[in-house]
């Protein structure tokens, strides 16, 4: 299917948002037609170049073509919900329910505000070490959510989004290291015990058969 641009840099459109219409600007992906809006704060419109901004502020390229994050990371097709749920993360789009859907939907889940985005990353940059790959003494995606207040997964999503290491910590990396060290002063023992086990059997063996002669 081909996504035809609108002529307009972000067309215009009307959102309701707390039971109040705003204005909104739009961006649609030319590559992948995904599209993401900016809610206008001001009373009158933003300049393009200001819209611009900020849409290169959420990972777009406006230049040329529009082209949205993923894309341009070059990430595989997903399936049209997995798309949405991800490309929903990052830009704020809104869910919108189902139409005609006779049956009972579940609760929407909601989507971390751009202010709450910050709020993570911000925590991450200072309690993960990227050049270590772990997070600092013994935060994790659980602690950091745990702080903030936050569902564990938007941690989660956010540290693999922005390109941090794994869910690990300098604590667990320490009691690991001390935990192989015990394991490795248990086998030496355990060998020398056998050692002298059989050094003493030996003996015990040799003054049996001498006695016996």
């Amino acid at each position: 299917m081909k996504y035809v641009k609108s002529t307009d840099a972000f067309p215009m459109e009307s959102r309701t948002v707390d039971g109040h219409s705003r204005r909104a600007r739009t961006i649609t992906c030319d590559q992948c037609g995904f599209g993401a809006h900016l809610l206008e704060n001001s009373a009158g419109s933003l300049p393009p170049d200001v819209v611009a901004k900020k849409f290169i502020a959420r990972g777009w390229k406006v230049s040329g073509s529009r082209i949205c994050p993923r894309c341009q990371a070059g990430k595989k097709p997903m399936s049209p919900a997995a798309r949405r749920a991800a490309f929903c993360a990052i830009n704020d789009v809104e869910r919108k329910p189902p139409e005609n859907n006779v049956m009972s939907a579940a609760p929407a889940v909601r989507i971390a505000t751009a202010e709450e985005r910050r709020r993570i990353r911000e925590a991450l940059e200072d309690h993960y070490d990227e050049d270590a790959g772990r997070y600092r003494s013994s935060f994790s995606d659980k602690a950091l959510a745990a702080k903030l207040d936050v569902p564990l997964k938007w941690v989660a999503d956010l540290r693999d989004a922005c390109g941090y290491g794994p869910d690990r910590s300098e604590a667990t990396d320490q009691r690991n290291a001390e935990i192989e060290t015990l394991k490795l002063e248990i086998a030496k023992l355990q060998a020398d015990l056998i050692e002298r086990f059989d050094e003493l059997e030996r003996r015990c063996n040799k003054l049996q058969n001498t006695g016996a002669r």
